[in-house]
């Protein structure tokens, strides 16, 4: 994540008519484990009238382990819960090694939050509480476990704060490309998030998950979003493409989700409907 390079050569979609999808698709092979952010852009001397829709992100985890903390933002006092899940089993049931460390490198205290059931794919920590002395920024977690093929790390990471930021979204943030689709067509579905100005700096990695609600049951539309980045008092854009396949009242819902935390959890997602038929 500290450094940027072209994973293929420049794709070139011939013509687009009105209204036209295309797909895009480029091979790669990553060098080495880890977590990467994979950007799409609609670059090289393109423009049009909304270039602020010309990219995209998505983070994709490398190697066998996928590490996330929660919550997301912590300040002092509070206790993060980290939890490691491994593709497969590890023969010994246990991890090698693991470090929690602060933006300046010091190491921060952790322990098993259920050390009465440890799994072989799934193993879950807490950090004592952030002490005062904790520096403030990007906290790193690093992993190493040994299978079969041998050893891989696996990296988290969480953001310790002194004041926790607030990120939401409004009724009117849920937005369709056409609210009365025919069926079997294609629409963009867009949510717009907000950034409070009381907000200490920049939020990366920001997930949006949009979902079909359906007799009180969830179903994701798509992959989740990442916005890159949304500094203070900024608003910033995730869309998905969709395509219904029947006639019927749709309700969707937007959601700063998964493994997002921040002040007011309560203004973190939002619905609309839609028409279908």
């Amino acid at each position: 994540l500290q450094t940027s390079s072209q994973i293929s050569s420049t794709q070139y979609i011939a013509e687009m008519s009105p209204e036209d999808i295309n797909d895009v698709n480029v091979s790669w092979t990553p060098a080495a484990e880890g977590q990467y952010r994979i950007r799409v852009w609609i670059g090289l001397g393109f423009s049009d009238d909304y270039n602020s829709n010309n990219q995209t992100y998505r983070y994709i985890q490398v190697g066998p382990f996928t590490v996330t903390a929660s919550p997301r933002y912590a300040k002092e006092g509070d206790v993060v819960q980290i939890t490691i899940d491994a593709r497969e089993p590890l023969p010994s049931d246990q991890l090698d090694s693991m470090a929690v460390l602060d933006s300046a490198s010091q190491p921060i205290p952790f322990s098993p939050a259920d050390p009465c059931h440890p799994t072989a794919t799934r193993w879950v920590y807490q950090t004592d509480p952030l002490s005062v002395s904790t520096a403030l920024g990007r906290a790193s977690i690093t992993v190493t476990g040994t299978d079969l093929s041998g050893s891989h790390n696996g990296y988290g990471y969480f953001y310790v704060v002194d004041v926790l930021p607030d990120l939401w979204l409004n009724s009117c943030d849920l937005t369709f490309s056409d609210l009365n689709p025919d069926l079997g067509e294609t629409i963009s579905i867009c949510a717009t998030v907000h950034a409070d100005s009381a907000n200490q700096g920049a939020l990366n990695n920001v997930p949006v998950s949009f979902y079909h609600v359906w007799e009180q049951q969830k179903f994701q539309l798509g992959h989740t979003q990442n916005i890159d980045e949304i500094a203070p008092d900024a608003n910033e854009c995730a869309c998905i493409m969709w395509t219904n396949a029947a006639n019927d009242v749709y309700i969707i819902e937007a959601a700063l989700e998964p493994d997002f935390s921040d002040k007011y959890s309560s203004n973190n997602q939002t619905t609309g409907s839609l028409v279908v038929g």
